[in-house]
């Protein structure tokens, strides 16, 4: 760290011609505009021209101090990859508005990269000392600002169909956009960057983001109230769109979008049919996916086929139905995500988990840089939770929907005693990974699904188990205790896909790894055979 030089001055022209920095000309900087506020991070190599170019910005003119830092051995690769670094710490961190504008540029490697990245840190506390940021980075980094943010630099894959997505808008040739990603692929980071990219491009056009998830959609309003140039009211239910038509809707989620079927008798089944009245549909034949296709000029919809987990979520065959209706007309493309961002152990991770759960894996394969585990005792599986909280944070305990809600109506009943202990469900229902006492609590398929952990704790429950005899899966009725999840569902296969798409999502979550504890003895000895490695 001795050798990086950091410098502060005055953003005047007085301060500028005045700069006392041995890189301030014809060197790779960072540098940050600031004024106790707000703050612009950026790169350059001429820092004292840039300066002057920004005293004349109306956006910059505002700022009052410049912070600076290089050393010797900083390249321009370098200086971009700690440039895209710090606009993402700083917006996760929130003490200070973000008033850059979406990076536009693909993350990569170059020379001795980890060795850069590795002065973060250093850099980072820095950034404390001179009271620009409040945070650690390992409580930034856990953050759903942090993970959600707009700001982060895209892989290629995602920068390229960003990009195809943006010309098809311009050249007004390309009106649905169906983005296909196995879970971790970076769905909802991309459709972050295109909600703030496609801002900036046309600030007079409607623009919404949908998103069909009552938790997710609160936490991507949390972090859209954050982001400079975006609003809360940007983050939107399907039903929203009943009263106004949008020149462009970003579906995230779109797996979940809901179709009348299994809605309660209650509120969600009026309001659903309310819209449905609205847009002159049938009241119990429309579904949210007519009111989306009805309501806006062009569509980006995220989806992945098998995170769709009840009856009420519309079927894969109306998506497959409409992207080839589009196709014919040459009005519509389909991107597929392919890379992994999320899980360490990759998509051959997730190959296996799905390979296990159709019953069509044949081997054990230890996947390197990923934990994996099964346990026999819930005591065990429930001390290794707090012990991974305590190293890694973000660990979570979630469940199948195996065990009734009894503590919904009753704050002193427990709905989980297993070996003697006792637990709730989720307390919360949104933003739950993130509240106070989420550690010590169970959550559901419908509190975990598009958030990421650092570990999952998964218990598999007993509405699901295996036989030894036909290999393969199978469920019981009466442990399954989701009453909207198999309502009008009467084949006992089509129950078991949903029930498997439950615990796929589930089984995604971690980051870092999976720990597993199963009710069900033939089922735990079937996974046995495949996982318990470290």
């Amino acid at each position: 760290m001795s050798k990086i030089k950091f410098v502060e001055f005055d953003f005047t022209e007085y301060g500028i011609n005045n700069i006392k920095f041995k890189f301030s000309n014809n060197w790779p900087v960072v540098y940050l505009l600031e004024n106790g506020k707000e703050i612009y991070v950026g790169e350059t190599n001429g820092l004292k021209s840039r300066m002057k170019q920004h005293l004349k910005d109306d956006r910059k003119m505002k700022m009052t101090t410049v912070h600076s830092f290089s050393h010797n051995e900083y390249n321009k690769s370098a200086i971009l990859d700690l440039e895209a670094t710090l606009i993402n710490l700083f917006a996760g961190d929130g003490k200070l508005d973000v008033i850059n504008g979406t990076l536009g540029s693909s993350k990569h490697e170059y020379f001795n990269r980890p060795y850069y990245l590795g002065q973060i840190n250093a850099i980072w506390e820095e950034m404390k000392r001179i009271k620009l940021a409040n945070n650690d980075i390992f409580l930034i980094e856990n953050s759903d600002l942090f993970k959600f943010s707009p700001y982060k630099n895209l892989s290629e894959e995602q920068l390229t169909i960003s990009e195809m997505i943006i010309d098809s808008i311009k050249c007004n040739d390309t009106y649905l956009n169906f983005i296909q990603g196995n879970p971790g692929t970076g769905k909802t980071v991309l459709g972050m960057y295109l909600l703030k990219k496609l801002r900036e491009m046309y600030p007079n056009k409607k623009i919404g983001y949908i998103v069909p998830m009552d938790s997710l959609r609160e936490t991507l309003r949390n972090v859209a109230k954050s982001i400079k140039g975006l609003y809360k009211k940007d983050i939107m239910k399907p039903s929203d769109l009943r009263n106004l038509k949008y020149d462009i809707v970003i579906v995230d989620e779109a797996h979940r979008l809901k179709r009348p079927i299994n809605l309660s008798n209650g509120f969600a089944l009026k309001a659903h049919r309310k819209v449905n009245e609205t847009l002159d549909l049938g009241i119990n034949e429309g579904d949210q996916l007519d009111w989306i296709m009805m309501q806006s000029d062009y569509q980006i919809l995220f989806y992945d086929e098998n995170q769709t987990i009840k009856p009420t979520d519309i079927p894969k065959q109306k998506f497959l139905e409409l992207k080839s209706l589009y196709r014919g007309l040459e009005l519509g493309w389909t991107y597929i995500l392919e890379d992994q961002h999320r899980i360490k152990g990759g998509n051959k991770y997730l190959d296996y988990i799905n390979n296990i759960l159709d019953c069509s894996q044949s081997c054990k394969i230890i996947i390197d840089e990923y934990e994996a585990r099964i346990y026999d005792n819930f005591t065990e599986f429930n001390n290794m939770l707090y012990s991974k909280e305590k190293e890694d944070g973000l660990t979570r305990m979630v469940s199948g929907y195996y065990k009734e809600w009894i503590s919904q109506y009753d704050k002193s009943k427990y709905d989980f005693e297993i070996d003697g202990i006792k637990r709730q469900w989720n307390t919360i229902p949104i933003n739950w990974p993130y509240s106070p006492n989420a550690i010590h609590e169970i959550g559901c398929i419908h509190t975990i699904q598009g958030y990421d952990l650092n570990n999952a704790f998964v218990i598999i429950g007993k509405e699901i188990d295996y036989n030894p005899i036909t290999n393969s899966m199978f469920i019981n009725r009466k442990h399954y205790k989701d009453k909207k999840g198999y309502f009008t569902v009467s084949s006992d296969l089509d129950l078991l896909d949903y029930i498997l798409n439950v615990y796929r999502t589930l089984l995604s979550r971690g980051i870092r790894g999976v720990h597993l504890f199963i009710e069900n003895d033939n089922l735990r000895e079937y996974f046995k055979r495949f996982i318990d490695w470290e």
